[in-house]
């Protein structure tokens, strides 16, 4: 019946949404969603045919509805799901909220995060992303690593700590410890078996452990950087080669469209528009990049983190920054002078990237960065790493300083070096985030007038 009328209506060159009065049956596994015909008017109901052209949509009520693509705003396609899943909830005012995704409904999306359900009005709502499952991205990053390699094994063993796959973690952890016999490892597996005894204690209706309460105390000063600022510093090191998941909200593709629309980059009539709206996100980001509309970058949400990003959290700064020049007798501490690190949550990317931002703009008392982007070997703070009769740039004389990278740790120092190799070098970006944290040194400059700073399509982050 519905391809019949469809037949129907394209004889009659029909081209305005139309509703079909006989109701329709869909299959239990028909598709769910809610058509955006317009800004007042939106259509939720079953997808009963679909092609490049033209949809029909069942709606709850029974009856169906016809439309043409090219007249309505976009479709929000809700996701069907045997059990929770990891993913993230895209607000209509472009924020985001990160759970465990229960259903997503005509009416609400319902989610856990940290245990605690939530229930958010569909109508606040504008889509749902799922994460891939927790044992595909654990065979994805098994795969990646060689078993052989210390670093990259404990990193693998946090990861599933993190998202409390014990049993998995503790698989692995006995595998790093019967390789390397390491203390770090060690300490890990008996932390998490720990945690299987209180999660075997909690399935034998003993008392749940209490999980930590946040930290409500009003910060006394901006120590670490927001959310946005740290999503922001994730756009600015995006590889166009090697991208990360990303995503653009419409309304900044048309508000995109609108700034720019001189620009011969720029689609002119309004159909073009939609399908450029409809486009995989990266190819919005890299006409962003090629228009330099840095203005808008802030609307780019970066669902993963980039590589080079990726790398200063499992090679640098999980590994040895925090253990060895973060401890509160260095630069975590009271008495660590100029360049000081965060410890608090260590884990938190606010803390990371805020880190990263301090390694950055840190300037030494003769001028110096503490990382050359064009000679990664040479950098201070690889150099700052070594024993004294191994380098031409000393740590300075501190009592109880010890080298990070002697003796058998000099893989740690390679790490170091694919970190910095992996970033953005020419020209070196400046961030235009945390002022207030950690200044932008003298020879920066926040919003430089050439845009160098910014990436495009053919620049630094397209080598």
């Amino acid at each position: 019946m519905i391809l019949s009328l469809l037949a129907l209506f394209a004889s009659m060159g029909l081209d305005t949404e139309t509703t079909i009065t006989e109701p329709t049956i869909h299959e239990p596994d028909t598709p769910r969603a809610i058509v955006f015909v317009n800004r007042s008017k939106e259509v939720p109901g079953h997808l009963e045919y679909e092609d490049p052209y033209v949809l029909i949509v069942e709606r709850l009520d029974g009856t169906a509805e016809c439309f043409h693509k090219d007249t309505i705003l976009g479709i929000a396609r809700l996701v069907d799901l045997d059990a929770p899943n990891e993913g993230v909830v895209i607000m209509r005012d472009d924020s985001r909220q990160r759970g465990l995704i229960v259903r997503d409904g005509f009416e609400r999306v319902e989610l856990l995060i940290d245990g605690i359900p939530l229930g958010i009005p569909r109508e606040r709502v504008s889509h749902v992303l799922l994460e891939e499952p927790l044992d595909r991205q654990y065979e994805e990053y098994r795969l990646s690593i060689d078993s052989t390699d210390l670093v990259a094994h404990l990193n693998l063993c946090r990861w599933l700590i993190q998202r409390n796959a014990y049993e998995l973690a503790i698989k692995e952890l006995r595998q790093v410890v019967s390789t390397h016999r390491d203390p770090e490892a060690i300490r890990l597996l008996r932390l998490v078996e720990a945690q299987m005894r209180l999660r075997q204690r909690h399935d034998d209706d003993s008392p749940p452990p209490q999980p930590p309460q946040p930290d409500r105390r009003p910060d006394r000063r901006p120590d670490r950087l927001t959310d946005r600022e740290v999503n922001l510093i994730r756009v600015y090191e995006i590889d166009l080669e090697n991208p990360p998941r990303v995503l653009v909200p419409r309304n900044a593709v048309m508000e995109l469209c609108e700034q720019y629309g001189t620009s011969n980059l720029v689609p002119d009539t309004e159909a073009e528009r939609m399908e450029l709206a409809a486009s995989p996100s990266i190819d919005i980001v890299r006409l962003m990049f090629k228009l330099r509309a840095r203005e808008l970058y802030d609307r780019i949400d970066v669902l993963s983190e980039p590589q080079a990003l990726q790398l200063f959290r499992e090679r640098v700064h999980d590994t040895w920054l925090m253990n060895n020049c973060a401890t509160t007798r260095c630069h975590g501490g009271t008495g660590a002078g100029r360049f000081r690190l965060q410890r608090a949550r260590s884990t938190d990317n606010r803390t990371r990237y805020t880190n990263l931002l301090m390694i950055d703009r840190f300037r030494c008392e003769d001028g110096a960065s503490l990382v050359n982007w064009d000679d990664p070997s040479s950098s201070r703070l690889i150099q700052y790493g070594l024993p004294a009769d191994q380098t031409n740039s000393p740590h300075p004389n501190v009592p109880g300083w010890k080298p990070v990278f002697g003796g058998s740790q000099r893989d740690l120092a390679n790490g170091a070096e694919l970190w910095i190799a992996s970033m953005r070098s020419t020209p070196r970006p400046v961030y235009p985030v945390g002022p207030s944290i950690i200044p932008v040194p003298p020879s920066g400059s926040e919003f430089p007038d050439d845009g160098t700073d910014l990436p495009d399509a053919g620049g630094p982050a397209n080598p």
